[in-house]
């Protein structure tokens, strides 16, 4: 088995110390994880929290967040999950067992420790033990791995597709074994993140490539590869049902700096032409972002990315194997991919970590070819600095999540008893608070929630009243919006815990 190969070469090589070492970095991991995942904090988190616990409960894939184009645009009561993707789904084995949160966490776990394992094995086949060990040890303890893994977001559950992708094409050639697992990881990867189309549709072209001279058997079989990407693409919406369909034009709007932000679709009322002397801006700021970064924070992130980038970019101009050629047209697909995604879409620094797989190797395979090669005692004290020093950056990191999570749990458990009053089965506007207002989605389930900007006019917020059949209001004290909805009497509850202590609460 082609599996057994690669830990055979481990096993010949045996050397106690690297074994030993990812043991221990194992361990470091997952001691840093149960620190770090006290519970939920943050925004997108609380969708991917709710969403499990709906799924858990047997209940159909929508959920009570509502935006104002779901109900003017669509006429949507009760929309299908904002992320409506098969990592939900992933997550639900062990959530079963432990809770949502917890299972999110576990399933994490798992998938982060199966990717760090299918870069070393991809490392293995190429250099040695030491440099798949360190590759293994960088990508669990790379602040970036620790902080999506720590958390009920998608991005850790997508690595796994994309390692084993790499390692699949790697040993693909005309092995049809290969691409069959090729073809599957991809499809994985594409029910996680439709970006992966891309990928996809250029796997029938990769397998003529790789498959010369082109017979007719092959041809066939290419043929049969573009019919299943066709069939899963067509599939997506029928297994998964979007919350909102987004035109090329929304998205092309979508995050224009100082025009609108990344949830525009959801909040617009008035869809605009493309802005096309906007969209510059967005591509060079949205470009600029992953290099210069204004929040300086951000850089623990960027920056170990940026330099993996950098070093296995060189692969590109060495004189390569075969197999070394083939890493170097996958990391080359998923680059200009990652790229693409930040400069159209957006530029969050989650999209990193499901592209570090084939960069993390690319490095690896560059400073082999180097013919760099010091002691066996120079290698282990690498080994061990590079675990200390990101070891070092991940403190801070792990306290700020442990802290969170307490933090946002009290806040979750003091709004949940104060909004007793509001009948389970009424519905609540919400004016947004900046980021903060998935949380506040989350507290009212099984309300439906509608957000709502202070921007709009008196006629759009008594229609998205009417429509809607909001029966509360939640807002700042000094809201134009209570004005718009001729709201006069006095707020049943008055006064809300910090970062909502100028919202009260409003029977309409």
């Amino acid at each position: 088995m082609a599996w057994q190969t690669n830990m055979d070469r481990l096993s010949e090589k045996n050397d106690k110390t690297a074994i030993g070492i990812l043991m221990g970095v194992t361990a470091i991991f997952l001691f840093l994880v149960i620190l770090a995942a006290t519970d939920c904090r943050g925004s997108d988190q609380y969708w991917y929290l709710a969403d499990v616990e709906t799924l858990l409960q047997g209940g159909p894939p929508v959920t009570n967040n509502l935006f104002p184009a779901q109900v003017m645009l669509t006429g949507q009561e009760k929309p299908y999950f904002i992320h409506n993707i098969l990592n939900l789904y992933l997550v639900l084995p062990a959530a079963w067992i432990t809770g949502s949160f917890a299972g999110w966490v576990i399933t994490n776990v798992l998938a982060t420790l199966l990717t760090a394992a299918l870069i070393a094995f991809l490392v293995a086949r190429i250099t040695d033990i030491y440099l798949a060990v360190w590759a293994y040890s960088v990508y669990l303890l790379l602040p970036l791995t620790l902080w999506l893994t720590a958390q009920p977001l998608a991005e850790a559950t997508i690595a796994p597709f994309v390692a084993l992708g790499m390692l699949a094409y790697e040993r693909a050639g005309t092995k049809r074994r290969f691409w069959i697992v090729l073809a599957a990881a991809i499809l994985g990867a594409f029910y996680c993140r439709s970006t992966y189309i891309i990928p996809l549709f250029l796997l029938p072209a990769a397998y003529l490539w790789q498959n010369r001279p082109v017979r007719k058997n092959t041809v066939v079989q290419a043929a049969a590869l573009l019919a299943a990407a066709v069939a899963a693409a067509a599939g997506q919406p029928l297994l998964f049902p979007e919350s909102l369909p987004i035109s090329w034009s929304g998205l092309l709007n979508n995050a224009i700096p100082g025009v609108t932000d990344n949830m525009y679709n959801y909040f617009t009322l008035s869809p605009m032409a493309v802005q096309w002397d906007g969209l510059g801006g967005k591509f060079a700021n949205n470009l600029l972002h992953h290099f210069y970064l204004p929040n300086i924070s951000e850089q623990i992130f960027y920056a170990p990315f940026n330099l993996l980038a950098v070093l296995a970019a060189v692969l590109f101009f060495k004189r390569k194997s075969e197999v070394e050629r083939r890493i170097s047209q996958g990391l080359a697909v998923l680059l200009l991919l990652h790229f693409a995604t930040i400069v159209v879409v957006q530029n969050q620094f989650r999209y990193l970590l499901v592209t570090i797989p084939p960069v993390l190797a690319g490095a690896v395979i560059v400073l082999h070819k180097a013919g760099w090669s010091p002691s066996k005692n120079t290698k282990r004290m690498l080994l061990v600095g590079s675990i200390v020093v990101l070891l070092i950056l991940n403190l801070p990191l792990v306290w700020r999540l442990h802290q969170q999570g307490i933090e946002e749990k009290i806040l979750r458990t003091t709004l949940v008893r104060m909004f007793e009053p509001i009948p389970q089965d009424e519905s609540v506007m919400v004016e947004i608070h900046d980021n903060d207002y998935q949380l506040m989605g989350y507290v009212m389930k099984p309300r439906m929630t509608l957000f709502v900007r202070d921007a709009y006019s008196r006629e759009q917020c008594r229609e998205l009243r009417a429509r809607s059949g909001v029966q509360w209001f939640i807002g700042k004290r000094n809201s134009p919006l209570l004005g718009h909805l001729a709201i006069t009497g006095p707020p049943v509850i008055p006064e809300l815990p910090a970062p909502y202590d100028q919202y009260a609460v409003f029977r309409l």
